[in-house]
């Protein structure tokens, strides 16, 4: 019976950087925060669902799964017509555009920086947020509760306002 190995630390294999004159260099992936990583993915993911939500309860009669549409032309579909403050699109737009560069550079990283129209964001709904906001988990989780909050507000305020009925 053989043991199974125990890795201590998650690795995943080197990508190609360049090839120059018939060799290979190889780039590792050694200080990518995959916990960070995959919780903005997951953010992103939450996100899309409510935006999803709010254009089925929003256009009711359009078949949105047979249209098979990217979350880029899903976001590009429609407008909250909310007061600016609160309008977090523009944002979930970067997050999008970081989530692509992500897709293409595996080694990106998310730092305050590269979060920063997230928390330019989370600073017009309110301008005590970014000085309490030390960390990208703290960003994160302020801006996926910010915008799914306002997505939610605008999902339920339709429903009703129409009466809707769906699973």
């Amino acid at each position: 019976m053989t043991k199974a190995i125990k890795r201590r630390t998650r690795k995943l294999p080197p990508t190609v950087a360049a090839i120059k004159n018939g060799k290979v260099e190889w780039r590792t992936k050694d200080g990518v925060d995959y916990k960070l990583l995959g919780y903005f993915l997951t953010c992103h993911l939450v996100i899309e669902h409510y935006v999803d939500e709010c254009l089925k309860t929003f256009y009711p009669k359009i078949k949105w799964d047979a249209a098979k549409l990217t979350f880029a032309n899903r976001l590009a579909l429609f407008d909250l017509n909310i007061e600016k403050k609160f309008d977090c699109l523009p944002a979930i737009k970067q997050m999008h555009a970081l989530r692509n560069k992500i897709s293409h550079q595996l080694d990106f990283e998310l730092n305050l920086i590269t979060l920063k129209p997230l928390l330019d964001y989370l600073k017009q709904v309110n301008p005590k947020w970014p000085s309490r906001l030390k960390t990208p988990t703290q960003v994160l989780d302020a801006f996926v509760m910010m915008s799914c909050a306002t997505l939610a507000g605008a999902i339920t305020g339709r429903a009703d306002m129409i009466k809707l009925t769906r699973p």
